[in-house]
């Protein structure tokens, strides 16, 4: 067991202070993102109709949530840059500042698209734009489960056109599956660039007023 701790007059004199705060909120990114992982990791091997579901809708949050976590981060930048931990990352943190900046980039196509019409705001424009092109050879099921109830019971229609709208939007050459392939590559990829560089910030901010214990 690790713990981290901060006595409580050092709390009192620090709980204020901008750098205190700035931890607390990297803290909070770091936290949504790493558990977000987990819960894809488990339900890795569940092969049923529910836990695909559960793992694509995971990787869509995911998606979003790194959207705002860029944000989030690029507005904190002023405040950490004369940190050591940000200059030694500098090279990387280009990379992410680049997600923000280069309206071309991954998190300003895909994640925007993600974090705006599929996850966070139910829009239905991507619905009618996706659904005047989609095709299937045999019957469409809009719905399937085992018994019928909300247990394990998903309506698989939204699902899949809410992965082709993804297909249609990735601007690579290849087949769909290709394509929703470099969508998953990508997210990982910059999902864990990003947390390394936070993570490490974090140590810096708070490596003087907190003690580390190993149990």
């Amino acid at each position: 067991m690790f713990k981290v701790i901060i006595k409580k007059d050092v709390f009192n004199k620090i709980k204020n202070e901008d750098s205190f705060i700035n931890a607390i909120v990297l803290s909070r990114i770091v936290n949504c993102l790493r558990s977000n992982q987990r819960c894809f990791i488990r339900t890795w091997e569940d092969d049923e109709i529910t836990g695909i579901k559960d793992r694509f809708d995971l990787m869509l949050f995911h998606g979003a949530m790194l959207y705002d976590a860029i944000k989030s981060f690029k507005k904190l930048s002023s405040q950490l840059r004369n940190l050591d931990t940000y200059k030694k990352f500098e090279n990387e943190i280009k990379i992410i500042n680049k997600q923000f900046g280069d309206g071309k980039s991954f998190r300003n196509t895909i994640l925007d698209l993600i974090r705006n019409k599929l996850m966070f705001h139910f829009d239905s424009s991507f619905v009618k734009e996706t659904i005047s092109t989609f095709d299937r050879k045999d019957e469409i099921i809009f719905a399937q489960g085992k018994t019928g109830t909300h247990k394990d019971f998903i309506f698989l229609l939204p699902e899949d056109i809410a992965a082709n709208y993804i297909i249609d939007n990735v601007n690579i050459k290849g087949s769909p599956e290709d394509r929703f392939d470099f969508y998953h590559e990508e997210i990982n990829k910059i999902s864990k660039l990003f947390c390394n560089i936070v993570e490490n910030l974090i140590y810096e901010l708070i490596k003087d007023i907190c003690i580390f214990i190993k149990e």
